[in-house]
């Protein structure tokens, strides 16, 4: 299950109050991406600029991420086929990187797509086709913060 920290910033283009805190939230340093609803919630009420609208929000998007963790419980992705381990060349880019660690099972292309706040094609096309020639700094931060690895690995900027 995603984390309720990371699966929120993904949703800054949904044209709500999630969305409005989404944006908020990734413009904040100290937000806790990996965190719970309960730490997001100790978070916020930490912080002196937040009022009840964006609490409110804050239950609406726990209710929407609940929805979505169950969906994606019935209708995991596929675990991959067993294969040999590839062998990378010393120049990889980003997209043998993003292929990879897809490739490992942990999540699909679609719903990578759909945490960075894009269509779910978005990054199949980006592997297999090059379209975008890069990934968007904002959007490699996300993923290299969801995978757990270095955000250069993925053409961000460390």
């Amino acid at each position: 299950m995603m984390a309720f920290g990371a699966w929120l910033l993904g949703q800054r283009q949904r044209p709500n109050w999630i969305g409005s805190l989404a944006a908020s939230a990734l413009s904040d340093p100290g937000f806790p991406r990996g965190g719970s609803p309960e730490e997001v919630r100790a978070y916020l009420s930490r912080q002196d600029l937040w009022d009840g609208d964006l609490f409110e929000a804050l239950d609406d998007a726990e209710a929407a991420w609940r929805r979505d963790s169950a969906a994606m419980t019935r209708f995991p992705p596929r675990a991959p086929a067993f294969r040999e381990p590839r062998r990378r060349s010393p120049m990889c880019d980003a997209r043998a990187t993003l292929a990879e660690l897809v490739d490992d099972g942990r999540s699909s292309y679609a719903a990578l797509s759909r945490l960075i706040g894009r269509g779910p094609g978005y990054l199949r096309r980006f592997v297999s086709e090059g379209t975008p020639q890069a990934l968007a700094p904002a959007d490699a931060r996300l993923l290299a913060a969801f995978f757990g690895v270095d955000e250069a690995a993925l053409g961000g900027v460390e």
